[in-house]
């Protein structure tokens, strides 16, 4: 099977997401995005718009501006912008990301 074609804004599947659940990929970063180009996206589900309610950023991922770390964002009941950022990722080198989320 040959994979959707990814456009910036342009959804490839419409999802029913549960409360517990295991997010497992491979990136392989192979540039830094300039600071001006703000936030790049890996992933971002949600129920709507980008932030802050509960269920907009469960979970989002992005690259840090100018960095390899990715920008961790699940939200939660109380801080829909709740998450965490990871160290920096290598260049041109498979990581493997797992993102476990229970509750």
């Amino acid at each position: 099977p040959t994979s959707p074609a990814l456009v910036r804004s342009n959804p490839i599947a419409i999802i029913s997401g549960k409360a517990d659940y295991r997010l497992s990929f491979d990136i392989v970063p192979t540039s830094i995005v300039s600071y001006s180009h703000g936030h790049t996206s890996i992933l971002h589900f949600t129920t709507g718009n980008d932030c802050c309610d509960f269920g907009l950023r469960s979970p989002a991922i992005w690259f840090v501006p100018g960095t390899t770390r990715l920008y961790v964002r699940i939200g939660d009941s109380t801080n829909g912008d709740w998450g965490f950022d990871t160290d920096a990722l290598p260049l041109n080198v498979a990581t493997n990301v797992t993102l476990e989320c229970n509750g």
